[in-house]
């Protein structure tokens, strides 16, 4: 068995990095011997088998994008072009989102001074999400995963609602 933090090492990422690409990716780690399925958030002490270690392992290009992507301040017009989808889809998405970000940036307000302010989105115009708003410490990737998971939900409520 190998250990998350050796990993993580050998990736040159951090754990969210690891995480967050394994939920954008919908790559969950199951667990053949309980037939469930394996944490979705790990941390360095956890071991993993060394297939999927090494599974892992061949990703790094892409989870190394993926932690650049998520750090990085993109703008919205970026995201849509970097995934492939229309501005509009991206501003509803992050404006039915907003209020993880105000929950953050609440937060910062309450730590204490000496800690460092971190900021998630600026360049609102009228505290609506535009074109021109950028945000970061969230993965295109990720965003993506969510417009699809809506698009997914708003064809089956479709056809739920017209079969009733």
């Amino acid at each position: 068995m190998k250990k998350i933090g050796d990993l993580k090492k050998e990736l040159g990422v951090y754990n969210y990095d690891i995480n967050g690409f394994l939920y954008a990716f919908d790559i969950i780690p199951y667990n053949k011997d309980y037939n469930t399925q394996k944490k979705l958030i790990y941390r360095d002490s956890d071991e993993i088998d060394e297939a999927l270690y090494n599974e892992i392992l061949k990703l790094k290009p892409y989870i190394i994008e993926y932690s650049k992507d998520y750090k990085i301040w993109k703008s919205i017009d970026y995201i849509s072009k970097k995934i492939g989808c229309t501005v509009d889809q991206v501003i509803n998405y992050l404006s039915d989102r907003k209020k993880m970000f105000n929950i953050y940036q609440d937060l910062q307000q309450d730590l204490i001074k000496n800690y460092k302010s971190i900021n998630y989105i600026r360049k609102l115009e009228n505290d609506k999400i535009v074109v021109t708003t950028e945000i970061k410490y969230i993965s295109s990737y990720g965003i993506l995963k969510g417009i699809q998971l809506n698009d997914r939900i708003s064809k089956v409520q479709i056809f739920a609602t017209e079969n009733k």
